[in-house]
């Protein structure tokens, strides 16, 4: 019964439908790593009660962290004049 509240829980998560953004030039990937951040503080929360909830939360704050990285890298070659 738990592990199907928990997946119902999840399947009712946002996943990453920010849609477009805007960003300065060089902001880089500030952006997602405050949604990532977001993510981990909600998953930390809900652990103990929630498992299932908050590996999907953690797995969603890994992807943002990633296109931080890709943002942080397009940001330096826009800086770069690249």
């Amino acid at each position: 019964m738990e592990e199907s509240r928990q997946q119902h829980l999840a399947s009712k998560t946002p996943c990453m439908q920010r849609g477009v953004t805007r960003r300065a030039s060089d902001e880089g990937g500030r952006q997602e790593r405050n949604l990532a951040e977001d993510y981990r503080r909600h998953a930390n929360a809900l652990r103990n009660s929630y498992p299932l909830l908050a590996a999907t939360l953690e797995a969603m704050a890994r992807s943002y962290d990633h296109d931080a990285g890709r943002e942080d890298t397009r940001a330096k070659l826009r800086i770069e004049g690249h």
